[in-house]
C-alpha cells in the first residue's frame, strides 16, 4: 500500500488583520484553511479502495471525509487547536469544507497542521475491523507539518493498518467460502494514531478480492503493533455448507509493520 500525498494550501489575504495588546488576531470565521488540491503519487484518481490491477496500492474514489487539525499560538503565547472536516471531490478540485465544520486560522503566526481519515471510525473514535467482507477497513494519517500563514505545504498520508492477503490452493471449492483471520477487532483512533483494545481479539472476516492481473485472494486490514505475530490456528475457512476448518501455519508471520502487505498461501483440500 503506497503513501498518499495531499497538497495543502492556505492562501490568505492579510488585510483586515487586527492587532490587540500585541496579539495578531484574525476576525472569527473569516480566513478558512483551504485545501486546494489532492494528488496521488502514481494514480490520478481520487472513497479509498485498492487499485483494480493487482491490489498493491490504494486510491481515493471521491466523497471521503477527511479530518484536519490546525494548532497555533498567538503573540502572547496563548495556544489554540481547531478541527475541521473536508470532503474530496470526484473531479479533484479544491476540497469542500463540511458545513458547520469549517476550519479557520486564529492568528497570522505559523501553525501545525495534520489530517487523518478512517472509514471504520465511530463518533466515539472507536474503530471496528471485525467484518471486512463488504470492504476493507482504512485508517490514514498525515504527519504534522509546520505551516506558514499565507503559504502552502504538502502533507503525506500513510496507512496505519497492515494488510493480510491470503492465497488459496488445494482441491476444495472455496468460491463461496468465508475466510477469517484472528486479530484485534476493535481499537481507538486519536488524531490518526491507533491504539488496539486488548480485550477484543477475535475473528476478522476477510474480503474476497479479484484483480485484473488474475489474482484471486482474501484480504483484511489489521491493527499492527510490536511483536504482533500470526501463529498456528490463525485462520478459519467456512464452506458454503457451514463446515469450518481451522488452518494451522507452519510458522509465525510478523505483521507489525503498518502499510505493508503480508501474503500467506493456505492449502485447503476436500475432506476425505
Amino acid at each position: 500500500m503506497k503513501k498518499l500525498t495531499y497538497i495543502l494550501s492556505a492562501f490568505m489575504i492579510l488585510t483586515a488583520c487586527q492587532k490587540e495588546n500585541g496579539v495578531n488576531l484574525l476576525p472569527e470565521g473569516k480566513y478558512p484553511l483551504i485545501i486546494s488540491s489532492v494528488q496521488m503519487m502514481d494514480d490520478v484518481q481520487t472513497r479509498v479502495s485498492e487499485n483494480t490491477t493487482n491490489g498493491m496500492s490504494s486510491q481515493w474514489d471521491g466523497g471521503e471525509e477527511i479530518t484536519v487539525q490546525l494548532s497555533g499560538t498567538m503573540d502572547d503565547g496563548t495556544s489554540y487547536t481547531a478541527e475541521g472536516k473536508y470532503t474530496l471531490n470526484d473531479d479533484k478540485q479544491p476540497l469542500i469544507p463540511v458545513i458547520e465544520k469549517e476550519l479557520y486560522w486564529h492568528s497570522t503566526n505559523n501553525g501545525i497542521v495534520t489530517a487523518w481519515y478512517s472509514n471504520v471510525a465511530a463518533s466515539d473514535n472507536t474503530i471496528t475491523l471485525g467484518s471486512q467482507a463488504g470492504g476493507l477497513a482504512y485508517v490514514l494519517k498525515a504527519q504534522p507539518q509546520n505551516v506558514t500563514f499565507n503559504t502552502s505545504t504538502t502533507l503525506t498520508f500513510s496507512h496505519q493498518l497492515a494488510k493480510i492477503r491470503v492465497l488459496i490452493t488445494g482441491t476444495a471449492n472455496i468460491e463461496n467460502a468465508t475466510i477469517k483471520v484472528k486479530g484485534h477487532t476493535q481499537g481507538t483512533i486519536n488524531c490518526g494514531t491507533i491504539t488496539r483494545r486488548e480485550d477484543t481479539k477475535g475473528w476478522i472476516t476477510m474480503k474476497r478480492s479479484s484483480y485484473s492481473n488474475g489474482t484471486i485472494c482474501y484480504e483484511a486490514n489489521v491493527i499492527p503493533y510490536t511483536e504482533y505475530m500470526l501463529y498456528k490456528s490463525a485462520f478459519q475457512v467456512i464452506t458454503q455448507y457451514g463446515e469450518t476448518t481451522t488452518i494451522d501455519l507452519d510458522a509465525g508471520v510478523n505483521v507489525s509493520e503498518k502499510g505493508k502487505i503480508h501474503t500467506i498461501t493456505l492449502t485447503v483440500n476436500n475432506r476425505p
